[in-house]
């Protein structure tokens, strides 16, 4: 119902009409729904889908206008390999507006990637997103999971990654998420854009 109901308020475009908002909507309780939903998916494989349909609802609504037109499990490379999701980088100003101008990153695409598991997201995962980088899509993405056992040694593989292959991985967990919905339901959706920009800057510097 969450996703549906954000379905009707975006076009097939991306792009978000005024005449489309239905009056009643209020993002600030739709960021709590979607916060309440996170927590009713279990992790592992038997809800992968699931996860993977609300990571689509959620970024869409987190990241609109700067990331548009979400695809789920694109085909790339002759069909020989799936990006579990593909936005395209609309951004005009902001840190994906940095990354789409940024010579090492030229964000034109963001892949993302969605493992529903807990413990610990090593160096496979982490190639794997970096498999869908190209120069026609760029070298910036986001994979989200549901927690780490340890993050901040995640972190510093994907600052291995940044400084040694320009590859840029932003992770994003059920913590991170639950943030940055908390960010739209205190009306400070402009702190989303720190976010990513602080996590840049872990993996760069």
């Amino acid at each position: 119902d969450v996703l549906e109901q954000y379905k009707r308020l975006a076009n097939a475009k991306g792009t978000l009409d005024s005449n489309e908002i239905e009056p009643d909507f209020d993002e600030r309780e739709y960021a709590v729904k979607l916060r309440s939903e996170l927590a009713n998916i279990q992790a592992g494989t038997k809800q992968a889908s699931e996860y993977h349909r609300f990571c689509i609802g959620v970024l869409t609504f987190l990241l609109f206008p700067n990331l548009i037109t979400p695809v789920k499990e694109k085909e790339i490379d002759q069909g020989r390999k799936r990006i579990d999701i593909t936005y395209k980088n609309a951004a005009r100003d902001g840190f994906f507006d940095t990354a789409l101008r940024s010579p090492q990153m030229r964000a034109i695409e963001i892949p993302v990637e969605c493992k529903n598991y807990q413990g610990d997201i090593a160096n496979p995962e982490l190639d794997q997103l970096a498999g869908r980088f190209s120069h026609v899509r760029g070298f910036l993405g986001i994979l989200c999971c549901r927690s780490f056992d340890d993050k901040k040694r995640f972190i510093e593989r994907c600052k291995d990654a940044a400084v040694h292959r320009n590859h840029f991985v932003i992770v994003i967990d059920d913590n991170d998420i639950c943030t940055l919905l908390r960010n739209v339901e205190n009306a400070n959706r402009e702190q989303n854009d720190a976010f990513f920009r602080k996590r840049f800057q872990e993996i760069s510097s």
